[in-house]
């Protein structure tokens, strides 16, 4: 990357996919976020990656994706003061978002609030009864710069899967999300602090279950709203 004037390495991620039914021939998708992603779902119409930073990223083809929480800036609107971005698929009106990147009247690090215009357009407000609409200046939008929603207790999500109508992720210190349409994703309580690696579901049992860091073991029978550890394993000194 040379855009600052200096020549530096940047993180990019780069989603592979196949379309052979074998696997056996596989191309280099779309360069999406400098988020790391760890984690790849299908119910055979979607697919959902997770990674880090809480990030989550859908496709139906596997070479388009669409940031649910996080997308790309594209422009400014100077008249409207709306600012263009990708879509606006995973955002609802009065939602807390950040930019990765200070440009035309926002400023990294900041949290300000969206009312949802149309699939690619918002308007920034400072409040959360959008009522103090941020003017916006044209500005060269700084390369990879990103709107995302704002949550105070993101983490890294480790693994996501869907089953009996649920779409499921889980990650670093014990944070669990739902969802029913990829889209929407509801904050549960594991209670636990442990990093969950990864999560699965009993059909026969009508049980999810995840496991992770420190012999962590939970399991929820009511779709992933309770959890409660589970002795499922024994560990003995050798």
């Amino acid at each position: 990357d040379y855009s600052t004037g200096l020549t530096e390495l940047i993180d990019t991620n780069v989603i592979t996919y196949s379309s052979e039914s074998t696997g056996e021939f596989w191309q280099d998708g779309p360069s999406l976020t400098p988020n790391g992603l760890n984690a790849v779902a299908s119910n055979g119409s979607i697919a959902i990656a997770v990674g880090e930073n809480n990030v989550i990223y859908q496709t139906s083809n596997g070479a388009n994706w669409t940031g649910i929480n996080e997308v790309s800036v594209v422009s400014i609107n100077g008249f409207t003061d709306q600012l263009n971005i990708t879509n606006t698929a995973g955002f609802a009106d009065a939602d807390p978002i950040r930019v990765s990147n200070s440009f035309g009247g926002l400023t990294a690090g900041v949290t300000y609030y969206v009312d949802v215009i149309t699939s690619t357009q918002v308007e920034i407000f400072t409040d959360s009864a959008l009522t103090t609409q941020v003017v916006l200046t044209d500005s060269v939008i700084p390369l990879q710069c990103r709107m995302y929603l704002y949550d105070v207790n993101s983490k890294t999500l480790n693994d996501v899967t869907y089953a009996n109508s649920i779409w499921m992720t889980v990650g670093d210190e014990g944070r669990i999300q739902t969802s029913t349409d990829g889209l929407s994703w509801i904050t549960q309580t594991s209670g636990t602090t442990s990093n969950l690696n990864s999560v699965n579901y009993n059909s026969d049992d009508d049980i999810w279950i995840t496991v992770g860091d420190d012999n962590i073991i939970l399991q929820s029978t009511d779709s992933g709203v309770t959890w409660a550890t589970t002795n499922a394993f024994t560990t003995a000194e050798p």
